[in-house]
């Protein structure tokens, strides 16, 4: 019979006990945070729905830059040069990147809905919480780091395009006054791209996290997104019909829900409408009832805080790593 190899000791995985003598600093891990962000990612760009919906965002950017260019070509000769000249001239550029902003507010949100709604509920059902939370992370770590992926990727999608376009607008459209029209323009649009990614993500771990179904978790952020639309509305139209004047109450109804504060803080800090499209086919001005006018700055701002802060005390009372019953 053969004999059985043994190990010696010195050929042992633990043979050097030197660790044993360390008398250096012993830190804690730092940016936990960070690891389980990029995961999150990492995983969620695997999602061919999540590129498709984040593509398709930009299209009202491709098409107002289009028809702009075809404009610009032409008015460099012929007897409607100077006609296009002064159209450009006269043309709100900050309009262009409201409209483009909110052409992508749906998308953005499918986005949210493909990568972001069920996550929190998906770690709830695997019971993923006992393994995020038995390690050196903090109950803060593991939101903060899902809430970082989420924020990280709409950023993307709703900023790379934005910035795209003010890159191209300087390069070719500077001698129209893009750059001078508003010289806070970039910083203003570094703003406004934070705002939906924030928004939305706020939501969608807030909501996540109260269900350990992705499919329960994913309608109801759909629901709390579309049933106060609805309502806001409604409500908007029926009271509109009945009093012909824009009051400041009437203009904080129709922003009463997370869309409208995404659009009432985009009307609010780049002080416009909207209604690209009439500037380029309606004589360069855009009528008053074209398009509802800003809301007050400070109420549309303070419901965002208000409701991230919500969201987040939601996420925060909900998410342990042991369900505990009573008895």
């Amino acid at each position: 019979m053969s004999e059985i190899p043994t190990q010696t000791p010195a050929q042992g995985p633990i043979a050097d006990l030197t660790y044993r003598t360390y008398t250096g600093p012993l830190s804690p891990p730092v940016f936990r945070w960070w690891a389980i962000a990029k995961m999150t990612m990492r995983l969620a760009v695997k999602k061919k729905a999540f590129w498709g919906w984040g593509i398709t965002s930009c299209w009202n950017y491709i098409l107002m830059l289009g028809v702009l260019t075809l404009f610009e070509q032409r008015a460099g000769d012929g007897p409607e040069s100077e006609m296009l000249k002064r159209f450009f001239e006269n043309v709100q550029w900050n309009t262009l990147f409201l409209d483009g902003y909110l052409a992508s507010l749906f998308m953005l949100f499918l986005c949210t809905l493909t990568i972001a709604s069920g996550n929190i509920a998906a770690d709830n059902k695997a019971n993923a919480l006992l393994v995020y939370l038995s390690k050196p992370a903090t109950k803060s770590d593991y939101l903060l780091g899902k809430w970082t992926g989420f924020f990280l990727l709409l950023l993307g999608v709703c900023g790379v395009p934005m910035l795209l376009v003010y890159g191209y607008g300087l390069l070719s459209f500077r001698q129209y006054g893009f750059l001078t029209q508003d010289p806070w323009m970039l910083p203003k649009l570094l703003v406004l791209m934070s705002v939906a990614p924030a928004l939305l993500s706020s939501v969608a771990v807030g909501i996540s996290s109260q269900f350990n179904q992705p499919r329960i978790a994913t309608a109801a952020f759909a629901g709390a997104y579309f049933l106060p639309m609805v309502v806001s509305y409604v409500m908007f139209a029926i009271i509109r019909s009945h009093d012909a004047g824009d009051s400041g109450a009437l203009f904080s109804l129709y922003y009463a829900h997370l869309a409208g504060l995404e659009e009432g803080i985009a009307k609010s800090l780049l002080n416009t409408s909207g209604g690209f499209a009439n500037l380029l086919f309606g004589g360069g001005r855009v009528r008053d009832t074209d398009a509802i006018g800003p809301p007050t700055a400070w109420i549309v701002w303070l419901s965002a805080l208000g409701l991230i802060a919500a969201c987040w005390f939601l996420a925060w009372r909900r998410v342990r790593a042991v369900e505990v019953i009573g008895s």
